[in-house]
């Protein structure tokens, strides 16, 4: 039988189909066992994650050893790199610590947003159900994110859904509870409107009830004392991850719910992790409409439980790692638009600055998204030196050709602004040349 083969120096070269390795994730930290060994001891055969892989060994290893590996890289050769020893954590280490172990909780429970965003949309706006072909975006790129026009107003308020008879769902003879109508209600409408984060200010604050942030600002405001001694409260009314946590206590929570619930195909998704960059995620049709009302309410639990693991999956990623001193926020947007629900998935990059170097921190953001009728786009802006460049991936040749053809337009909003701008590019096909900064190893699978 031939053997994948690993070529080593001081790092591991894998030889491999993409299915062998499929599941590992950059900085992730593997353990390799040591099954045979020539007699100068490098070459050698390992197991890693249960698959036996041919090494050349920069240094002799005996039968038996354990190693632990770091993916470096990914794609057609993967490169595993030998981690050292490490001391036990010390206090000064709890907080990783606790990340490491957190993120392995959250990391098999969340799945992506794009099947609960369906629902609720769904459930909203059931004479119309929201799926990948109701509605087209405008193809004015000045419009299609909305104008700075009020939003219009919901179909239902959270009072009347509190109110009024438990609401069938069409093609379904399963009815949902007013308490958990008026919960999915007060959720999207406190969504932000295309139209309002087309304004800098607004984006601004949508990015801030991402869900990202909440924690932080429950600790700060609970800190902060009015002169009457009385702390104020935040407000969290439109934050994303406090309207899925009020939506949750309407839900039952069982053991089977803390996984990921059973949804169509959304392709090969990664989970958002400090070393990965934004994916677009085309919208998904509903999937509650087929089920009767026990198994509809199961279904929504689970979503609503992997939707909140993902944030924090989201928020793990975004701490402060050891050694990177530039931020990096990772967190996405559902947008309300009209009777649908997109999604943005943005990554917000501080760059690292040099020992001793006064300039300005240079700012990466790169944002994805998939609209119906615009198909997958990726955008990066970065700015550097008081120099802004942007680069626009589209898959499609249409949806390129109409980016490119707003280039004058999007320059002189930029300088409008007061920016001073270095390029725009407009480039067919994916984005495979951002590269994201390694994290700390978060993940060890153990043999």
């Amino acid at each position: 039988m031939t053997l994948p083969e690993i070529t080593l120096s001081q790092s591991l070269r894998l030889t491999a189909a993409p299915s062998l390795v499929r599941g590992w994730i950059v900085g992730q930290v593997l353990t390799a066992t040591v099954l045979e060994s020539t007699a100068d001891g490098r070459a050698a055969t390992l197991e890693i994650a249960g698959r036996r892989f041919q090494a050349v060994m920069p240094e002799p290893a005996l039968v038996g050893a354990r190693l632990s590996l770091r993916v470096a890289q990914l794609g057609r050769q993967p490169i595993l790199t030998r981690v050292a020893d490490s001391p036990p954590p010390t206090a000064a280490d709890e907080t990783p610590v606790a990340a490491q172990q957190a993120l392995k909780t959250m990391l098999p429970r969340q799945a992506p947003l794009p099947p609960l965003l369906a629902n609720l949309a769904n459930l909203v706006n059931p004479a119309r159900p929201m799926n990948a072909e109701s509605v087209a975006p405008s193809a004015n790129p000045a419009t299609a994110t909305g104008s700075p026009a009020a939003p219009p107003a919901a179909n239902q308020t959270a009072a009347t859904a509190a109110n009024g008879p438990a609401r069938p769902l069409p093609a379904s003879g399963i009815s949902v509870p007013p308490r958990l109508m008026a919960a999915v209600t007060r959720l999207v409408e406190a969504l932000y409107t295309a139209a309002e984060v087309a304004t800098p200010a607004t984006l601004k604050r949508a990015i801030a009830d991402s869900g990202l942030f909440l924690e932080p600002r429950l600790a700060a405001t609970a800190t902060r004392n009015l002169p009457n001694g009385s702390p104020p409260a935040a407000d969290v009314s439109r934050d994303f991850k406090a309207q899925l946590l009020k939506l949750a206590a309407t839900l039952p929570a069982t053991a089977d719910t803390l996984r990921p619930p059973a949804t169509p195909d959304q392709g090969t998704q990664p989970p958002p992790l400090r070393s990965s960059v934004p994916v677009p995620q085309p919208a998904a049709p509903p999937t509650l409409t087929t089920l009767s009302t026990p198994e509809a309410v199961k279904e929504l639990t689970g979503q609503v439980q992997s939707a909140l693991s993902r944030i924090e999956v989201q928020q793990i990623n975004s701490l402060p790692q050891s050694g990177q001193a530039g931020a990096v926020w990772l967190l996405e947007l559902p947008i309300r638009d009209q009777d649908r629900i997109d999604l943005l998935q943005l990554r917000i990059e501080e760059g690292e600055r040099r020992r001793g170097d006064d300039a300005p921190a240079s700012w990466s953001v790169t944002v994805a998204t998939d609209l119906e009728g615009v198909g997958p786009l990726v955008a990066r802006v970065s700015l550097t030196a008081g120099q802004v460049y942007a680069t626009f991936w589209a898959e499609r040749e249409g949806t390129r050709a109409l980016v490119h053809s707003y280039r004058d337009w999007l320059r002189q909003r930029m300088q409008d602004a007061g920016l001073s701008v270095a390029g725009i590019d407009c480039i067919q096909g994916t984005p495979s040349a951002i590269v994201a900064r390694p994290a700390d190893p978060l993940v060890d699978v153990r043999i």
